[in-house]
């Protein structure tokens, strides 16, 4: 698949410290005003983890960098696909959303196993983990 000539809707980081990651973003690539969500409960009913219910608590904190909004992500209970990131990479680079054409957004996880699912990756039309 050739690379989509567009700049990405979002980009996210799973971290452990939000506040150093906040400033290093800020510094980087000129972030605007972070703001915070505390202790956002994602349940089991509407989540999943490797075929599962996923029942977990992150703090995220949302910025935007020109039209690209910036997303960290620190868990805070539960297991998720971010507590696993955490685990296995350390903080970092998570994912990066793109506004997919129509006839790929039908094309269901592009023979890829998922990871995690959440409600809304498919009304931001972005690609799941």
């Amino acid at each position: 698949m050739a690379m989509l000539d567009q700049t990405p809707v979002q980009i996210a980081w799973v971290t452990a410290d939000l506040d150093a990651t906040e400033q290093a973003l800020t510094s980087l690539l000129r972030a605007r005003r972070w703001v915070r969500m505390p202790a956002v409960h994602f349940s089991a009913e509407t989540c999943s983890y490797r075929g599962r219910p996923a029942d977990f608590v992150a703090d995220i904190s949302l910025s935007y960098a020109g039209d690209t909004q910036l997303e960290l992500i620190a868990p805070v209970s539960g297991q998720s696909v971010y507590t696993e990131f955490l685990d296995r990479h350390g903080a970092g680079l998570h994912h990066i959303c793109i506004e997919l054409p129509t006839c790929m957004r039908s094309t269901p996880n592009c023979g890829m196993p998922k990871a995690t699912g959440h409600p809304w990756c498919a009304k931001a039309r972005c690609r799941e983990a």
